[in-house]
């Protein structure tokens, strides 16, 4: 039998959604995992006060959800009553990821199953292993905030919202897709190599996945919460 390990246990990733340095609130300094730059605080976004009454504009608030591709949404409330409110409540709310690690962040994604098992035959006569095929099973997970302050919001800072929960769907979606990608990739590396290579090859693909990540990352970095210029006394 071959001495390799035949599976790969559940990475420490989990993908998050970050509030640019420069709008994270003063309320709870953002929590970077290793090798990331904690991020500053400073106000959540550009609001202006508009002077019409606002309990005329108030729009029922629903339990909002979004659908991130292929994972099963885990929620977490938040409150408040301007977009700074909101944020900081989100940062300050946000749950452990599955692993028990804090994320100081407002939504996070990643696997919660990643269970990858190649087929290998070995040559009976010289005990050579080589591998056949691969076995992947995963599954993933994104933890959103879900606003539940009150029954009856202004209606700009409802359309606020959910703009900001429409680019939180799009971000964790890509993440998602990113993981995919890799998964689906990796049968082609693995067949026909050697069993003694899993090991050295897993290792380069799991590096990979997560460069790919922080790249998709960086190049989100510049999104800015969008500005908010409805009431705050509300």
């Amino acid at each position: 039998m071959p001495s390799f390990a035949p599976e790969l246990g559940t990475p420490a990733i989990a993908i998050e959604l970050r509030i640019p340095a420069d709008e994270v609130p003063a309320s709870r300094p953002a929590t970077a995992p290793a090798a990331t730059a904690p991020a500053a605080t400073a106000p959540a976004a550009t609001a202006t006060a508009a002077p019409t009454a606002a309990a005329s504009r108030l729009v029922a608030l629903p339990a909002l959800t979004i659908d991130v591709w292929k994972a099963e949404e885990r929620y977490f409330s938040v409150v408040g009553s301007t977009p700074d409110e909101i944020v900081a409540s989100a940062m300050a709310s946000v749950p452990a990821d599955p692993t028990g690690a804090e994320r100081g962040t407002m939504a996070y994604a990643g696997p919660i199953v990643w269970d990858h098992r190649p087929s290998y035959v070995q040559d009976p006569a010289t005990g050579s292993c080589t591998m056949t095929a691969l076995a992947s099973n995963v599954a993933y997970q994104a933890t959103l905030p879900q606003w539940t302050a009150s029954s009856g919001v202004p209606r700009e800072l409802h359309a606020w919202w959910l703009v900001v929960l429409d680019h939180i769907r799009l971000h964790e979606s890509q993440h998602i897709r990113i993981f995919e990608d890799y998964v689906s990739a990796l049968p082609a590396r693995i067949v026909g190599q050697p069993c003694s290579a899993w090991d050295a090859i897993i290792a380069q693909w799991s590096a990979e996945l997560v460069a790919a990540q922080s790249a998709f990352d960086a190049v989100e970095a510049g999104w800015q919460l969008p500005t908010y210029t409805g009431p705050l006394d509300w």
